[in-house]
């Protein structure tokens, strides 16, 4: 996961520095990771996309920590 979506996930960037961020980042990222992170970003209007991806974030780190 990118900076961008892991600290939008988390709350750590607001939508509209999310959306200024995406533009400054778009071109440097895999074009199937910025077609994912614009739909999470613009597309995601009640936030069920955002609290799935922080969830399944949390348990991955937790695994790879134990392991």
């Amino acid at each position: 996961m990118c900076i961008l979506c892991k600290e939008y996930i988390f709350g750590k960037l607001k939508e509209s520095e999310a959306r200024r961020n995406f533009w400054e980042m778009a071109l440097d990222m895999d074009p199937d990771h910025a077609e994912e992170a614009f739909d999470l970003i613009w597309n995601d209007a009640d936030g069920s996309k955002r609290q799935e991806l922080r969830e399944n974030y949390k348990k991955n780190e937790v695994i790879e920590w134990v392991i």
